[in-house]
């Protein structure tokens, strides 16, 4: 298959051009030349030259030549660079100076880590296989790999927090639905969100501290969110890290309500919903990361009434008395379609869909006519092989409701403002985001699991080492040793 199709399936004579430069076949081929050349390549080497002899030709003739005079090092190990596979929602502008390097770069260029004093291995999750299901954990593994060399342009970072989410599942299964929602494959070829390759670490959001620099836009100690998750360090381009503000808020706002749920919510309801004064607002997984974001906003932008959605009364509770919703439906007691009637008497207006199914059958019962429906997520069917939508979906013609499909990417040009909105609302306790934080990168396909059995409330988080606090604001973080041995919610 094309997924775990290896570059030696690509013969001497291979247009490389036509492969496409993100390609899962390009980025591996790319990946094994970095590791046996031991140099860093840009992306574009492998389109500037029409076959593999030709690549062969160019990188003999510019590759650095050494005096035989000189000793030959003894090899290092080199794993497989990783590129990012998500992008950052937005980076911080910064102005590169024309000065030499400052003292905090690394001081040669290829130095392994280990020879500055730094780490040079890492924990990381890799997927060993696709599996047929996603039951169990046989499918990953939590292995120690040598870190690469530090190369001009990069950073070394010590990652304190990751965030996992429900799509990640779909990059290590690509059912149709997760296809559907935004991972590539046959039925969605141009995504640019692409499956986890096997054999390889996984990827996801994380924000840690840096340890050594080599570019003059970032310095060690600087607090950073980038692509390189489910691993205790990580080495990085520049390009694909961000340096964040110090808001004076938790730093692990910048993975739930400054991330990229918080700007899913935000777009979303921002461009879809439309609301005004008096609408009602029914938002499913009311108690997830995305839903407790999506009711706050809601209100925040004139709404009347939030309904929510969840499974449990503890987590209604915590809707109710804590995120300010006027009501909760408990989908484990009783016909969601009657809840919902009895709770919005006079119908609904907008609907935030994060399950599917009978959520999404219920709401289409309840709009009112031209009512909004958001489509961010289908929960309920996203690892399963066929895709049922309800009996009653004609009623969106009937009803002449509006539709509006969620993703998150298409809101970057939002990005500015939505920091800003976002942190003014954080900072002045008008929006608050629980927080469910499973200690240790042992632990953290546990959590990816725990999404799918409704542990979690609010954003789940991974500290990924004992003491996980980043230096910026670090008055914000729990002190060391405080992490407890089980899952901690914060809200």
């Amino acid at each position: 298959m094309l997924l775990d199709c290896p570059p030696d399936r690509i013969d001497a004579h291979t247009p490389l051009p036509a492969l496409g430069m993100d390609s899962l076949i390009t980025v591996r081929l790319r990946n094994r030349l970095q590791q046996t050349l031991g140099i860093p390549l840009p992306r574009s080497v492998l389109h500037t030259r029409a076959t593999i002899t030709a690549l062969a030709d160019h990188l003999n003739d510019h590759l650095p030549h050494h005096p035989s005079t000189e000793p030959t090092p003894a090899p290092q190990p080199h794993p497989t660079p990783r590129p990012a596979a998500e992008a950052a929602p937005a980076r911080a502008h910064t102005t590169r100076s024309e000065q030499p390097p400052p003292p905090h770069a690394a001081p040669v260029h290829g130095q392994p880590t280990a020879q500055a004093g730094l780490p040079d291995h890492t924990s990381v999750w890799i997927l060993d296989h696709r599996p047929d299901d996603l039951l169990g954990d046989a499918h990953v593994r939590l292995e120690q790999r040598p870190l690469p060399h530090l190369a001009e342009g990069q950073v070394l970072i010590r990652n304190a927090y990751m965030s996992v989410h429900t799509s990640m599942l779909g990059r290590m299964l690509p059912t149709p639905a997760a296809q559907y929602c935004g991972v590539r494959g046959p039925l969605n070829p141009t995504s640019s969100y692409l499956p986890y390759v096997v054999g390889e670490a996984m990827t996801g959001p994380a924000i840690g501290t840096v340890l050594a620099s080599r570019t003059q836009d970032i310095a060690p100690g600087d607090l950073v969110r980038h692509d390189l998750a489910w691993r205790t360090y990580a080495v990085a381009d520049a390009a694909a890290v961000e340096k964040l503000p110090d808001t004076g808020l938790d730093p692990t706002v910048h993975l739930g309500p400054l991330g990229l749920n918080g700007l899913a919510a935000y777009g979303a309801l921002k461009d879809g919903g439309h609301i005004t004064n008096g609408d009602t607002v029914f938002v499913s997984a009311a108690a997830g990361a995305v839903g407790t974001i999506a009711g706050q906003i809601a209100r925040l932008y004139g709404a009347t009434r939030i309904i929510g959605s969840t499974g449990s009364p503890h987590k209604a509770r915590t809707l109710t008395d804590t995120l300010g919703f006027d009501a909760v439906l408990n989908y484990r007691q009783g016909d969601l379609t009657d809840q919902l009637r009895a709770a919005a008497s006079d119908g609904i207006d907008v609907y935030f869909d994060n399950v599917g199914g009978d959520h999404l059958a219920a709401a289409l019962d309840t709009l009112n006519p031209h009512g909004r429906i958001l489509l961010c997520g289908l929960h309920s069917q996203y690892t399963q092989g066929d895709i049922r939508w309800p009996d009653n979906f004609p009623l969106v013609i009937g009803k002449a409701l509006h539709l509006t499909g969620v993703k998150v990417f298409d809101y970057a040009q939002q990005f500015p403002q939505f920091a800003t909105d976002m942190t003014t609302w954080l900072t002045t306790g008008a929006l608050t985001c629980p927080t469910t934080i499973t200690p240790s990168i042992d632990n953290a396909y546990q959590a990816l699991q725990s999404l799918s059995t409704g542990k979690n409330t609010g954003q789940a988080l991974v500290a990924l080492r004992p003491d996980p606090a980043p230096t910026s604001s670090a008055r914000h973080t729990k002190a060391a040793g405080l992490l407890p041995d089980n899952p901690v919610h914060r809200g």
